[in-house]
């Protein structure tokens, strides 16, 4: 079961994406992030656009002895950001003029201030309330809206209690650190993503014409790789599991949260999107992609050619969002050349069916290869020459 707020601290912590908390006053959103600082071992600097300047983030204008130009200056508080982890929070975002979310605009897509770049490692994190329950609240530009993760916010009753009993002194929020390695997840659900785009390209973009909907989620190219990044974010802390069908007894993996996995894709692209691909991704029936590499190299292994052992989609986007999953389980689960080299016989199966299609899905596997390693003939006759021109497979000649 996951913890409240679970999906915001997730996606706080890959850094490539900000969430933004939506609750009304006095709901525990700026000490929850104060107090999730200290619990991750980062300082938390609260920035609050009501009273700043644009310059405030755009940086200050002075002009460099000697060089006849003039630099960005940043502000001391970035520069204090050097050297150590930090959270920068922004904090009352519905209270912020437009000039002010403008020049916020770039601090959340680039991480830049002026002439300075935060560190890398920074993690951006932004809170507000309704603009009906702000301070002279306004909504939120379509520009800025479409940078954020919107997430409303779950006020913790226990944690609350247990606050008031104990004067504050040890409450933090429960969350589950992001792995290492959640990064391994980002082809898999990016092959989803883009097969969904080939079935419903009308939610590729669309911004919303109802005014209302203008300070939320919406989809466009940028908010649908942001949902990308929170949905493997989302799934590393909350993975598969076997489940077991009780009529037929089989055995087959399903994710442990899928109200995470819609809140990952919702925050970014909306409700309306985020129902489409849920429906959507329920139709798509895949095959095992480890079963599917385990029966290619038991047949390798016998010496017999390939008969029945790759799965024949029908479906383009099935076909894209296999090819992802197989990636996946090639290259970030025991890669070797055997595995490798399965993986390449699956994808030359299917070249007669999905030439296109498989060129797309080899592009993560040319970054694996290694001189050697077998390539199937018709692909590597194919493909291969188109594939190489274009600076794959390290190089090798065609």
């Amino acid at each position: 079961m996951s913890h409240a707020n679970e999906v915001y601290w997730s996606v706080l912590q890959t850094g490539e994406v900000v969430p933004l908390a939506i609750a009304g006053p006095g709901t525990g959103k700026t000490r929850s992030v104060e107090a999730f600082g200290r619990a991750a071992g980062r300082q938390v600097y609260t920035f609050i656009g009501s009273i700043s300047e644009p310059t405030d983030l755009g940086g200050f204008p002075l002009p460099v002895a000697d060089a006849g130009h003039m630099a960005m200056v940043p502000p001391k508080w970035a520069i204090s950001m050097q050297g150590a982890p930090w959270i920068l929070f922004l904090d009352e975002l519905t209270c912020n003029a437009p000039a002010v979310q403008a020049a916020m605009l770039r601090v959340i897509t680039d991480k830049r201030i002026g002439d300075f770049e935060l560190p890398k490692d920074t993690w951006i994190c932004s809170a507000c309330n309704p603009p009906d329950q702000a301070a002279n609240g306004t909504e939120l530009e379509m520009p800025m809206a479409n940078r954020l993760f919107h997430h409303k916010w779950i006020s913790n009753e226990d944690a609350w209690d247990s606050g008031m009993m104990n004067g504050w002194e040890t409450i933090v929020p429960a969350f589950t650190p992001l792995p290492p390695d959640w990064r391994n997840g980002l082809g898999r659900v990016g092959a989803k993503i883009a097969a969904f785009r080939r079935v419903k390209p009308s939610l590729w973009s669309k911004p919303p014409e109802d005014r209302s909907k203008r300070g939320g989620p919406w989809p466009s190219p940028r908010s649908w790789t942001m949902a990308g990044i929170c949905l493997a974010a989302v799934e590393a802390v909350a993975p598969q599991v076997p489940y077991t069908d009780p009529q037929t007894k089989k055995v087959s993996m399903v994710w442990s949260d899928n109200s995470l996995r819609y809140q990952a894709v919702a925050g970014c692209v909306g409700d309306d999107a985020a129902h489409e691909f849920s429906k959507w991704e329920k139709t798509l029936d895949l095959p095992d992609p480890e079963k599917v590499l385990q029966d290619v190299i038991a047949a390798s292994k016998a010496g017999r050619l390939l008969n029945g052992e790759v799965p024949i989609l029908e479906r383009a986007d099935q076909t894209l969002a296999f090819l992802g999953a197989l990636c996946d389980r090639v290259l970030h689960h025991d890669l070797c050349r055997e595995r490798w080299e399965a993986g390449m016989e699956v994808i030359g199966s299917m070249w007669c069916s999905w030439k296109e299609l498989c060129i797309i899905g080899a592009q993560p596997m040319s970054a694996a290869y290694q001189a050697g390693w077998k390539i199937p003939a018709e692909y590597a006759s194919e493909a291969m020459p188109l594939m190489v021109r274009a600076g794959m497979f390290g190089g090798l000649k065609a």
